[in-house]
């Protein structure tokens, strides 16, 4: 027994000792990034400190005394599309990838952008001060006086797991065959209502929340989940794969990955060498699902032989070949011109030789553009060729997945984790928009997504979606702090964030009350911090999502608890060893023995 205390006691310094560590290389990478930041920024350097400061408060009150999920997640989620991505690119000094709309980038207007950035930061840690003012009850770990099993389960626990794969496999199957929810794409083929709805939605996060349901069982029941566990893994990279989708594989695993390491000590069975195979086999099927969406899109997506990235790169850089011919060709005529006005020897030399330096690069650039029309005829010449038989589709597509297994993935990586999370470029296209004002922020809340017709966030930010089509479905997104910013007011901004902060942590403690089940609320809780993260094109029509995912909530929470075993027992559809009824909904593992179940 002391020994038992004594290896506990070792564990927990050890694993303090860690994340004492880690902080500390963190704030030291932190303080690097700021240096460079401040030298860098062209407004007021006070301002970009009092950015600096407050995003990290913000994001230390996501990690310190941890109480949710979603308020972790939206925290990571605002502190790297604003803090790091703006330090990132004032550092780096490379182009946004998100359109800015008229956004002209003088110190006046960044300062502006920061102040908004600055307003919204303090309003999410507001609402976190607020909800600890309250109950401030965490809903991440597992609470032994709060297991809920369902009565029935272990009976068909496998009938239930089996069926449950089937049902994912099936319609995984069924939106590639019949394109119903595709990212980007318009539906190929209509339902009756409400079919292709309940079918998006189960891609988008019902079959999760399934899996997720059936895996927390098994764990608050003490059964050994390292085979279970994979079914989290082949879920996400199903769904992402069928909805073309290269975030879904994140979103599905990585909140519960980490609820399951965060309740590493309920966990049966994970050794840590599975624990390292289950990490393995999660990076490899990453990369993989990104190179399969990556290859997929660039097929639909693109209209003929450019859809390969080789090619795609070829192009940009025939474009850039040409744009510098021109310019070299404009040069040269300019000191042509000069030459016939120059009189002292030295200077007619000199550009001479200036002139001479710049015809060499026009004839090289010149052969190298020959060299790349040639090359991307040729190429077109294969996708013909090839694009007439499926065993050419094929060997294309075949070709894309293998560059893209290769060198594309990396940089595709690389990029997503500084420009793949939004905010910062949604304000600074709202700050450059004329119209703000509380009549745009009330169209804003009204508006409609529809087929053909483009949202105005596509016109405030100038985006290359405005022109509507029938076909793809693209759109970029304000975020939530650009999206309050229609307003033209920091009131509204500061009161928003505080809505939208306290209504997560609150959503997130409702849905632990229904189901007392962690891994639906780091499941849920990831995808409305990721919601309010990207918040801004028609927000209504979010709210059938959610309806969805409180009913099934609700369905959960009646399954689990007494009400539907009276109605089993009353219908004679249990049979077995009989508990008394007030047990049901939190019976300890060990008193649940075999029983069997007529359905």
């Amino acid at each position: 027994m002391i020994r038992k205390i004594s290896d506990t006691c070792l564990e927990k310094v050890g694993s303090h000792k860690l994340i004492r560590n880690i902080a500390v290389a963190g704030f030291l990478f932190w303080l690097v990034l700021l240096v460079g930041g401040i030298i860098g920024y062209s407004g007021s350097k006070p301002v970009y400190f009092l950015f600096s400061i407050v995003f990290l408060v913000m994001l230390v009150s996501g990690f310190y005394r941890q109480v949710c999920y979603s308020y972790l997640f939206l925290v990571v989620f605002l502190w790297l599309g604003f803090w790091l991505k703006l330090t990132i690119h004032t550092i780096v000094g490379y182009d946004y990838i998100e359109p800015i709309g008229a956004f002209v980038g003088t110190a006046t207007a960044w300062d502006e952008v920061l102040w908004v950035a600055i307003v919204a930061g303090t309003g999410v840690v507001v609402g976190r001060l607020l909800y600890g003012f309250g109950s401030g009850r965490s809903t991440m770990v597992m609470q032994n006086n709060r297991i809920i099993v369902p009565l029935w389960y272990p009976a068909i626990r496998k009938q239930l797991w089996i069926a449950m794969m089937f049902v994912t496999i099936g319609v995984v199957i069924f939106n590639v065959v019949y394109g119903i929810h595709q990212i980007g794409l318009v539906p190929r083929t209509i339902l009756l209502w409400p079919m292709n709805a309940v079918i998006s939605w189960m891609l988008n996060i019902g079959l999760a929340i399934s899996i997720g349901t059936l895996i927390w069982w098994d764990v608050s029941l003490k059964r050994n989940i390292s085979v279970s566990i994979y079914a989290i893994l082949i879920e996400g990279y199903l769904t992402s794969v069928s909805v073309l989708s290269r975030g879904v594989y994140i979103y599905h695993l990585i909140p519960q990955l980490y609820t399951l390491f965060k309740n590493k000590k309920s966990i049966i069975g994970i050794t840590y060498i599975k624990a390292i195979f289950i990490a393995m086999t999660f990076l490899g099927l990453f990369i993989v699902s990104q190179s399969a969406v990556n290859t997929l899109r660039a097929y639909l997506f693109q209209t003929g032989y450019d859809f390969s990235s080789k090619i795609q790169i070829k192009i940009a850089r025939l474009e850039l070949v040409d744009e510098k011919i021109k310019q070299i060709e404009k040069l040269i005529q300019k000191d042509n011109e000069l030459l016939i006005t120059v009189i002292n020897k030295s200077e007619l030399e000199k550009l001479r030789i200036k002139i001479g330096i710049a015809e060499k690069q026009l004839k090289e650039l010149r052969e190298e553009k020959v060299k790349l029309q040639i090359t991307i005829s040729e190429e077109k010449k294969r996708w013909e060729e090839l694009s007439e038989s499926w065993s050419g589709k094929a060997k294309m597509l075949s070709d894309e997945f293998i560059y893209q297994l290769g060198g594309g993935i990396y940089g595709r990586i690389l990029r997503l984790s500084v420009d793949r999370w939004l905010g910062l470029e949604g304000v600074m296209a709202v700050q450059s928009y004329p119209k703000k004002g509380g009549a745009f922020f009330i169209d804003g809340i009204k508006e409609k997504r529809e087929i053909g017709k483009v949202t105005s966030y596509q016109e405030v930010c100038k985006s290359h979606y405005r022109k509507a089509s029938n076909t793809f479905q693209f759109g970029s997104m304000p975020g939530a702090a650009g999206f309050l910013y229609y307003s033209g007011s920091l009131w509204v901004v500061l009161l928003g964030m505080i809505t939208f902060s306290l209504l997560i942590l609150l959503t997130e403690c409702l849905i632990d009350m229904l189901t007392a089940n962690p891994l639906l609320c780091s499941l849920l809780g990831f995808a409305i911090a990721n919601t309010v993260a990207q918040f801004g094109v028609a927000p209504r029509q979010d709210i059938p999502h959610y309806f969805m995912i409180f009913s099934m909530m609700v369905l959960l929470w009646f399954i689990q608890g007494k009400w539907f075993f009276r109605l089993l027992q009353k219908f004679g559809l249990y049979r077995g060893i009989v508990f008394d009824v007030s047990e049901v909904g939190s019976i300890p593992p060990q008193n649940i023995l075999r029983r069997t179940i007529d359905v």
